[in-house]
């Protein structure tokens, strides 16, 4: 076989991977969205008065991973963010692509009643004003995550965690 037949075949299996895997990604078979193993996240009935809903915001174009606080966990979550102090100035969540922050609301669908990104914690109140409170050391938004961490698919974590390195 001469070096010209050699390429050919070479760039031919080279091309037909990245094929493949440009269309496993388009059927969605690499994601794995709300609940982390493929399955809709929570409905809004599935969650409890007393529990909240937590979701990644961490794709554009598909569903972010979501997990849920139970009764004891919310208590917790609004001890601390009612602990956190005024944010000075207008802070703003981060924006573009990848791992933005988190939001918390009462089930699917529903407003949110805080949003947590790089040490701002914005809080919808049901008057519909919003408090900027101050995340010193991103304290909650980890709090958040690692509570969320055993049901979050490990390569959703590993980005977030990456991005909490920072």
């Amino acid at each position: 076989m001469d070096c010209f037949m050699i390429r050919r075949t070479r760039r031919s299996v080279v091309v037909g991977v990245a094929l493949l895997l440009c269309a496993a990604v388009a059927a969605g078979a690499c994601s794995r969205p709300d609940g982390g193993d493929g399955t809709p996240g929570p409905s809004a009935s599935e969650i409890k008065e007393t529990e909240m809903l937590v979701e990644v915001d961490l794709y554009s174009g598909r569903p972010n991973p979501t997990f849920v606080l139970g009764e004891d966990e919310t208590g917790e979550f609004r001890r601390r963010v009612g602990a956190l102090p005024v944010a000075p100035g207008s802070p703003s969540p981060r924006e573009g692509l990848g791992y933005r922050g988190l939001t918390v609301s009462s089930g699917p669908g529903a407003q949110p009643e805080a949003m947590i990104s790089d040490g701002t914690v914005v809080v919808h109140r049901a008057d519909g004003t919003e408090q900027w409170l101050a995340d010193r050391g991103r304290a909650l938004e980890r709090w958040l995550l690692e509570t969320g961490a055993a049901t979050l698919p490990a390569e959703v974590m590993a980005v977030v965690r990456e991005d909490l390195g920072r």
